[in-house]
């Protein structure tokens, strides 16, 4: 399937290129991961190939790219929703709310005490990954994206509330 010229295969592997990238774990194991119906654990180059299971042991850092600022957050986050299949308007739309929302970071907080990338209220309903001291980033946007979906069904529908209402 193609959508402006780009495969949904090609957004799938750049996606598996910026968590690699991000978390400086080799390509190859984060594929392993996938494969196994795991979510890829962040590595480090003496560990890139150990991964925490789920339920044992502990992962070899935080999950989701702490302090790494607003742009490697976008990209994750665009890797993640092209997952689910969300590219193009779909993209678009959650790249515009959730800009909109916290410019894609990780701390954002406003006076009502919505929290984080997707502004979840209260932050704590996103759990203990994604709040201080260390939010992480994958689990914010794993959240958000799971909300959407669940509230409004995708991110176009989500826009058209957020623009009909100020908030999503």
């Amino acid at each position: 399937m193609a959508i402006k010229g780009v495969s949904v295969a090609a957004i799938g592997i750049g996606g598996i290129l910026v968590w690699s990238a991000l978390f400086n774990k080799k390509i190859t194991q984060t594929i392993q991961d996938l494969v196994r119906g795991q979510q890829p654990q962040p590595g480090s180059p003496s560990t890139a190939g150990d991964t925490a299971a789920e339920g044992g042991g502990s992962p070899i850092a935080p999950p989701g790219p702490v302090g790494k600022g607003a742009a490697a957050n976008r990209a994750l986050g665009r890797a993640m929703a092209a997952s689910v299949g969300w590219v193009g308007a779909q993209w678009d739309a959650l790249d515009w709310i959730w800009n909109e929302e916290s410019g894609w970071s990780t701390t954002a907080e406003n006076p009502s005490g919505a929290y984080g990338i997707p502004q979840a209220l209260p932050g704590s309903k996103m759990g203990a990954l994604a709040n201080p001291p260390t939010p992480s980033a994958i689990a914010q946007i794993r959240w958000g994206l799971r909300y959407i979906r669940q509230r409004y069904g995708n991110p176009v529908n989500a826009k058209a509330f957020h623009l009909t209402h100020g908030w999503y």
